[in-house]
């Protein structure tokens, strides 16, 4: 955890104790949602904390596409948000295996029953919830959610886990290997579309690549996590750069090339 976010996590611990307002700068939302996650952890004995979710929704209020972009940016930096979440369930006890998936929900305004001033809500995904020790279910992806775009992306060179991938989620990672982890084995992200270790188109393929971040509204950006060879996309015979910079992405069309490295992925949007 980098030294801003451990003074921001004391000064979030020591304002909840003495029961003042709740976070309301991006940067300290960002580790009070860490925090929540982590108070949704349960002991296990002799050390040890499981995290009985492997799902976590985060709702958030985001007025505006501005206020949303700025969230986005601060949540992406450094490890971006599951890498920090899944660090401190690390510190807190838990396995690595225990880091859950994420799923953030912008929202205009505050959702009914939210006390005044209340700016967003982590709860654990209750058709996840599983016993202790429990083996977890087979990873797939994030479930449908009503008003997204179906998603379908079609690998023309390459080999992937699968051949067509067709879905409905706010967050599709695109990347090489399904598990990823950082230095200590304390998973960060989890792929969709995975691509093959060893074959050699997929060597351009970085273990987190990039994403594709959907919306109710119908619309599909996809961003680039910085990558080694870096993402692009081929649209009407015009080549368009996915830069690491462009926290907000590049907004696909159906029928659009997606590059990754030496990959090729067709977009269909419906």
């Amino acid at each position: 955890m980098a030294i801003r976010d451990r003074i921001l996590d004391i000064e979030q611990r020591l304002k909840r104790l003495a029961g003042e307002p709740a976070a309301t700068e991006p940067l300290e939302i960002r580790q009070a949602i860490v925090l929540a996650v982590v108070d949704l952890t349960r002991p296990a004995g002799r050390g040890t904390r499981v995290l009985p979710f492997d799902r976590i929704a985060v709702d958030l209020v985001a007025p505006t596409a501005d206020a949303r972009r700025v969230f986005e940016a601060v949540f992406a930096r450094d490890e971006g948000l599951e890498g920090a979440i899944a660090k401190a369930l690390a510190a807190a006890g838990c396995a690595p295996a225990q880091a859950p998936a994420i799923d953030v929900h912008y929202r205009k305004r505050a959702l009914d029953g939210w006390p005044a001033g209340q700016h967003f809500a982590v709860t654990g995904r209750a058709d996840t919830v599983k016993a202790p020790g429990a083996p977890a279910p087979p990873v797939a992806a994030a479930p449908a959610v009503a008003g997204l775009p179906l998603v379908t992306l079609k690998v023309v060179r390459g080999k992937a886990n699968r051949r067509s991938l067709e879905l409905r989620a706010e967050r599709i990672n695109i990347g090489r290997q399904e598990d990823v982890s950082d230095r200590e084995r304390r998973l960060v992200r989890r792929n969709q579309l995975v691509f093959v270790e060893g074959e050699a188109l997929s060597e351009s393929v970085s273990r987190a690549h990039a994403h594709l971040r959907c919306t109710d509204a119908g619309e599909c950006r996809v961003r680039d996590d910085n990558s080694a060879y870096g993402t692009r996309i081929v649209r009407g015979g015009q080549t368009i750069d996915v830069l690491p910079t462009n926290t907000r992405g590049v907004r696909l069309q159906s029928g659009d090339e997606l590059h990754l490295g030496r990959v090729i992925v067709q977009v269909g949007l419906a």
